[in-house]
């Protein structure tokens, strides 16, 4: 039930719906307009990093910021009353931004097949389904953690600036649009230090078992961390 109200809200809020369906449409059609037309292999090249990025998205802005919000409307009280552990309940929001990320990838298979008239291969696609689910978690959870990161308080809250700094830092650094780390080698061993360079990895079948490793690391990490903040934070404080 929770996740079927989660959808039922999320579908009621046109900006996240505009941002996370519409805008990465129109970044494969200008960006595939420009090069994909020429080079049919930069189409799932731009899919998948146009995904990666979707996902980075979803876990900071959408998801991330949930907590801050339960604090701010003191919602936590009630919630952390309730006999479920919170990583099942996150668990549960997690799956119905994972839902919307899917409905996203297969728009975009659609428009490719539409709009320049290819197809991805099977193994193309269910390795974009499949890593989305890595993706999701893994920066959902980053993003709750990072939510942490200075007062709950709406005109003390620094948390927003420092999600705004890894989000960019990640798509302009992680071969998001562009193989910028074959063009720079710097920039390339920068870019291990990011779990978008694994999740990117992955959904371009390059060094599977490693991204997986990396990504589930990456996850537990942030999750083991989110849950050790969660239990020390007090709700007197806000």
């Amino acid at each position: 039930m929770s996740i079927k109200y989660s959808l039922i809200i999320y579908s009621r809020i046109r900006i996240a719906l505009f941002f996370s369906i519409v805008f990465p449409i129109l970044l494969l059609v200008v960006f595939g307009s420009i090069w994909g037309i020429t080079d049919p292999d930069y189409l799932f090249f731009l899919v998948s990093g146009i995904t990666g990025m979707n996902l980075l998205s979803q876990g900071l802005y959408s998801t991330g910021a949930i907590i801050k919000q339960y604090y701010q409307q003191h919602t936590i009280k009630f919630l952390k009353s309730l006999p479920v552990n919170i990583l099942s309940y996150f668990t549960g929001l997690i799956l119905c931004r994972a839902i919307v990320v899917f409905v996203s990838i297969a728009s975009l298979i659609l428009v490719v097949f539409l709009f320049f008239g290819h197809t991805f291969r099977g193994n193309e696609i269910l390795l974009l389904f499949v890593g989305s689910f890595f993706g999701i978690a893994m920066f959902s959870f980053m993003g709750l953690l990072i939510s942490f990161f200075g007062s709950f308080k709406p005109d003390k809250d620094s948390s927003k600036e420092i999600g705004n700094l890894v989000y960019f830092l990640m798509i302009f650094l992680c071969d998001t649009f562009f193989p910028i780390s074959q063009l720079n080698p710097i920039m390339g061993t920068i870019s291990k230090l990011f779990p978008l360079t694994y999740l990117l990895s992955f959904f371009r079948n390059e060094a599977i078992f490693q991204s997986i490793v990396a990504m589930v690391i990456f996850t537990a990490v942030f999750a083991g961390l989110f849950l050790i903040m969660y239990k020390k934070r007090e709700v007197q404080r806000i």
